[in-house]
């Protein structure tokens, strides 16, 4: 499925006015009625490299980029009616899940994390009522934040 870079309506960037460094993004909002989503990974020229908030109403499958190697604090979590999020595909690029990113995504059922996950912050699973798959690295740090 492809989506309009257009329905990722804000973003944070970190420009630094060299060449010496890349041009990164997150994303910080998704405005769409899609139930399957793919971030993009790039936005305007920037490289997507984070997930730092998605409104997730409606979205039942997300794909990420293997340019994602971090998912922040909240990032898909819903503290009321719950996720509707059954399906993620996580980058293989991945290192960090922030705290509560997933948080009352009660619909997920399984995830694989990739290896290339080190940290998997307090809470990132939490209220995921539905999940009866975690595939983890036996390497991977769970946070006690």
């Amino acid at each position: 499925m492809q989506v309009c870079t257009t329905k990722f309506r804000q973003a944070t960037a970190l420009v630094i006015p060299t060449d010496s460094f890349p041009k990164t993004i997150a994303i910080t909002d998704y405005n769409g009625y899609d139930t399957e989503v793919t971030i993009p990974s790039k936005i305007d020229g920037f490289t997507v490299t984070g997930v730092e908030n998605m409104d997730t109403s409606n979205i039942k499958k997300i794909v990420m980029p293997d340019t994602v190697t971090y998912i922040g604090e909240s990032a898909f979590a819903d503290s009321s009616d719950g996720v509707p999020l059954e399906e993620v595909v996580l980058s293989k690029n991945l290192k960090t899940i922030g705290p509560w990113a997933f948080s009352g995504c009660f619909e997920l059922k399984s995830i694989d994390i990739p290896e290339s996950v080190t940290e998997i912050e307090n809470g990132a699973f939490s209220g995921c009522y539905s999940l009866k798959n975690f595939n983890v690295s036996q390497n991977t740090n769970f946070g006690d934040r």
